[in-house]
């Protein structure tokens, strides 16, 4: 009763032998099928996954075959529930119905190749305080990571930041060695102009209307760096007067600083003057004489800028002071005099005189009536005089005419007065004179 196939286990086979009369005997015989051979298992391909936590990794395995020559009644594995960061050896089993089994393993890599985040600190900009450089609290950057929630952070700060821009390398390192780096940027500047002491102001006494040459002297200044370059803008020679100078301090980061001297160029120094010599002249009039007088020399340390004088522009009769005055540019002057004598030393002029004839009245009374004389004087004539007498005698008198000026001068003339009769008696006869 052998069935055509037989099922795994163990089969019993009954044979029976039967003769020509029906006889028959039985005996059994033991098929045992058995399976001993472990199925064949093949585990999914080894996987590898970017890590989303240190410890807890959910993966979903999938992609085992496995087959066997019976039946495969499990597959299973050794899988933890979630997974590490790092290897796992996954080993996955096949069972079959007859207890043969056969493992595979599989490679499940929790990989972290996601680098940290970081944000640096603000960028800080700070004024420097030493020459040396400044300590600058560069304050905490925030760093996150999938897998690390401290990442190792680090930077290449200096301890004491120079003058200038520093690029500070600010790096998160994570578990897995995932790197990450931001930069901050730390500016030390110097803003803070120096300080700058112009030199005192200078008076100085000009020497020179343009070209007065002056020591100005030095500044002084301090910066909290250095002070490349002191500049003035003065001239090589002062002119008279104020010249305010500019001085600048200009330090290694292109701040300045201005601070101005006075220089003050006087001139208090007299000009010195020299009158035209004096002069006497002979008087044309009693007021309005020209004269010509001449000219006054000066000479300054700066410059002469008008030369005076008080002279009229007529001159009268007598001495006229006339002073000179120099004036220079700055304001100062000085004086001198001269003196202007005006002089008469003319005598009247008098018209020569003509003869008088007048008619005599009286042998010795004759009463005349002279005409006034005509004389001119350079000056002014105070005083016309003559002797002549009261009353005139019959025949020829001379009288002397005198002509006097304000200053003394005289002339004296002479004129002949003529008392002469030209004049008819007057006769008047007695009456006639009858007779007999």
């Amino acid at each position: 009763d052998a069935p055509e196939v037989f099922p795994l286990g163990e089969t019993i086979v009954t044979w029976t032998a039967t003769d020509d009369y029906g006889n028959s005997i039985s005996n059994t015989q033991s098929i045992t099928v058995l399976d001993t051979i472990s199925p064949v298992i093949m585990a999914p391909s080894d996987f590898q996954l970017e890590a989303s936590h240190i410890e807890n990794n959910i993966i979903d395995l999938i992609g085992v075959r496995a087959s066997d020559d019976v039946e495969v009644i499990s597959i299973t594995n050794d899988a933890p529930t979630v997974f590490p960061l790092g290897e796992t050896i996954v080993t996955w089993t096949a069972t079959d119905s007859s207890g043969n089994s056969a493992s595979d393993s599989q490679q499940i890599s929790v990989i972290d190749t996601t680098i940290p985040s970081i944000i640096t600190p603000n960028d800080i900009q700070v004024e420097i305080y030493d020459k040396l450089g400044v300590e600058i609290d560069t304050g905490i950057p925030t760093s996150d990571d999938i897998i690390d929630s401290q990442p190792v952070i680090t930077n290449d700060a200096p301890e004491i930041f120079p003058l200038g821009e520093t690029i500070v390398t600010w790096t998160a390192t994570d578990f897995s060695g995932n790197s990450a780096s931001a930069t901050q940027t730390i500016t030390v500047v110097d803003t803070t102009s120096p300080i700058l002491i112009a030199p005192e102001s200078i008076i100085q006494e000009a020497i020179n209307h343009e070209a007065n040459p002056v020591r100005i002297g030095i500044s002084e200044y301090t910066d909290i760096m250095e002070v490349t370059s002191i500049t003035n803008d003065a001239p090589e020679v002062f002119p008279l007067g104020e010249t305010i100078i500019i001085w600048t301090a200009t330090d290694f980061s292109g701040n300045s600083a201005s601070a101005t001297q006075s220089i003050k160029i006087i001139d208090t120094t007299l000009p010195t003057i020299t009158s035209p010599v004096d002069v006497e002249v002979e008087a044309t009039s009693m007021e309005n004489n020209l004269v010509e007088f001449g000219f006054a020399e000066a000479s300054d340390q700066v410059e002469i800028s008008t030369i005076t004088n008080d002279a009229p522009t007529v001159f009268p009769l007598g001495e006229t002071i006339v002073t000179w005055t120099a004036t220079d540019s700055s304001g100062n002057s000085a004086s001198a005099t001269q003196t202007i004598t005006v002089v008469d030393t003319t005598a009247p002029v008098v018209e020569n005189l003509d003869s008088l004839t007048f008619e005599a009245t009286a042998q010795n009374a004759n009463l005349v009536e002279i005409p006034f004389i005509t004389a001119s004087d350079n000056t002014e004539i105070i005083s016309i005089t003559n002797d002549a007498p009261v009353l005139f005698e019959f025949g020829t008198t001379i009288i002397n005419w005198s002509v006097v000026d304000i200053i003394g001068n005289q002339s004296v003339v002479e004129q002949q007065i003529d008392i002469i009769d030209t004049t008819l008696p007057t006769i008047t006869s007695p009456v006639d004179v009858e007779v007999e």
